[in-house]
């Protein structure tokens, strides 16, 4: 394995999440590499979307954006892809908020 850093690819990224896993690979750092998987693959569908619509803000809601680990991961998306992420205050509750403003 390449231990630096590639170009502007971070030792980190989704290529890497499940690089290290062995046997004697605790369940909270599986669970912790698929998650940055999830999110970085949710992210960078994010992008593509973006770029698709010539736009480099993108708004994230709901509640898996309360995770400290989603945060991390869009957070290295962002710089990767030369994006802003914006996650709003009570994003958590977004889907809920539409739906009570449309009635």
């Amino acid at each position: 394995m390449f231990e630096g850093t590639l170009s502007h690819l971070t030792p980190d990224a989704t290529v890497a999440n499940m690089e290290k896993l062995s046997e004697q690979s605790m369940r909270e750092d599986i669970a912790a590499g698929l998650c940055n998987m999830i999110f970085q693959s949710i992210g960078v569908m994010a992008v593509f979307a973006a770029k698709r619509h010539l736009t480099r803000t993108i708004v994230m809601v709901g509640t898996i954006t309360d995770w400290p680990i989603a945060q991390r991961s869009l957070d290295e998306v962002a710089a990767l892809h030369n994006v802003k992420f914006i996650v709003p205050d009570h994003a958590a509750f977004a889907t809920a908020i539409g739906a009570a403003l449309s009635e």
